[in-house]
């Protein structure tokens, strides 16, 4: 079972991290959404919500209803920017240098692979 609720929330704090450190995009975090939809029996209605979510990123907890935990470090969490540029996209307010987001990501293993099992079908 996915950790996506408010008591465990790693995988969608995850997801969420992800967003907002412009790793993926709206639309992919739709696409998380809808396979776990279609791929668990029991699942939160927020993620139904999710899927016709369209405003700004911050209100994303609203739909939510709680702010998930993704118990990492700082470092790991900021590591997402190096995924993001890894992806080719063009960061923007990217509080670190590119090079130190590449930096990171190439010693945060754990980040990367986390990365590549939650969004296995970017990868293709």
């Amino acid at each position: 079972m996915k950790a996506i609720t408010r008591d465990n929330s790693r995988d969608i704090g995850f997801v969420v991290g992800c967003l907002f450190k412009q790793a993926i995009t709206l639309d992919e975090m739709k696409m998380w959404c809808e396979r776990l939809i279609l791929n668990c029996d029991d699942y939160p209605d927020y993620l139904i919500d999710l899927l016709d979510f369209n405003g700004p990123k911050a209100k994303i907890f609203n739909v939510i209803g709680f702010v998930p935990e993704w118990p990492f470090d700082d470092e790991k969490k900021v590591a997402l920017y190096g995924i993001a540029y890894r992806r080719g996209v063009d960061v923007y307010d990217c509080p670190i240098s590119r090079e130190f987001a590449e930096e990171l990501i190439s010693k945060e293993h754990e980040i990367l692979d986390y990365f590549e099992k939650e969004f296995s079908f970017l990868m293709s």
